[in-house]
């Protein structure tokens, strides 16, 4: 649009998809269809190019899906599927990306962003959930852009956000902070009961998290192949690009996993500073040279091998 009226308009036309043209065998099949080269029946020919269609009288009433449906199922999935902080986030994060690091820049009004929730709201209720996943961000590619060849813009940095794991840094924070106070810890029994269940909830965070990878990864993609709103085509590429990079996370995740394992088994048996030093030196590396001189003294600087300088 060339004016601020069609802009305007166009604003309000939410899912944008660019159509190819039909390819040269596609083309042939058309013409000889609508031409009634094959001996369509002229009334059935008609009735298809019509409004509403014989495709329509042939369905059952039960079946056909409505105004009053679609009304209906836009009320309901508003009303029930919750839009988590980290979904906000991103697609606020996709605002900020799209109007300030990419050029042009592609403006994204705050009523097509607001729509633009809502579609993800409507796409999660469809698809049988009840909170919205960063998974249906990818539908977004089919609504914040201005000119067709930004759609891939849009794609691609979801995409390289869904690979992104910014809480498996959290995490480590998390373990390095609870290994020191384990270190700080040992020997007293009520503040290695308090770890303990600290260090057993974090480990059944890690859990879900890696059965989510690795199901995602084994299975097949579910949460895009079986995504009503994408296409065949679509999401089997979008499945295709995240594989590299989900097998990545669940690496990193497995790593974690086990130093957190490793941390809980070692305060189930009482394990001494050596042990823990032996057990997990990257640690215990870290929290000597980071934690003050008089936290660690009372402990010793134990090297590998377990004996103390």
């Amino acid at each position: 649009p060339e004016s601020e009226e069609l802009d305007a308009l166009y604003d309000r036309f939410l899912v944008r998809r660019s159509v190819r043209q039909v390819t040269a065998a596609g083309v042939a099949q058309m013409l000889t269809y609508y031409s009634n080269a094959d001996g369509v029946d002229p009334e059935a020919l008609a009735a298809t190019t019509s409004a509403g269609g014989s495709a329509m009288a042939d369905v059952p009433a039960e079946l056909r899906l409505t105004r009053e449906d679609i009304k209906r199922c836009k009320a309901e999935a508003l009303g029930r599927v919750r839009v988590p902080p980290a979904v906000i986030q991103m697609i606020t994060d996709l605002r900020t990306y799209l109007q300030e690091k990419i050029e042009p820049p592609v403006y994204v009004s705050d009523r097509r962003l607001v729509k633009a929730i809502q579609l993800l709201q409507v796409a999660a209720y469809c698809n049988g959930r009840d909170t919205v996943t960063e998974y249906d961000a990818l539908l977004l590619q089919h609504v914040l852009w201005q000119r067709p060849e930004q759609a891939d813009r849009v794609a691609d940095w979801v995409v390289s956000q869904l690979s992104v794991d910014d809480g498996l840094k959290q995490v480590q924070y998390l373990l390095s902070g609870l290994f020191s106070r384990a270190c700080r810890s040992l020997g007293n029994p009520e503040k290695v009961a308090e770890l303990q269940g600290e260090v057993t909830q974090l480990r059944d965070v890690l859990m879900e998290k890696y059965m989510q990878v690795a199901h995602n990864l084994e299975g097949g993609f579910p949460v895009v192949l079986d995504n009503l709103w994408l296409g065949e085509e679509e999401s089997q590429a979008i499945a295709t690009a995240l594989q590299p990079k989900l097998t990545k996370t669940r690496g990193a995740v497995e790593t974690i996993l086990h130093d957190v394992a490793t941390l809980e088994v070692a305060l189930s048996n009482g394990s001494d500073p050596v042990t823990l030093a032996n057990l997990m030196p990257r640690h215990w590396a870290d929290f000597i040279r980071n934690s003050d001189i008089n936290d660690v003294r009372p402990i010793g600087t134990t090297p590998l091998g377990g004996r103390r300088p």
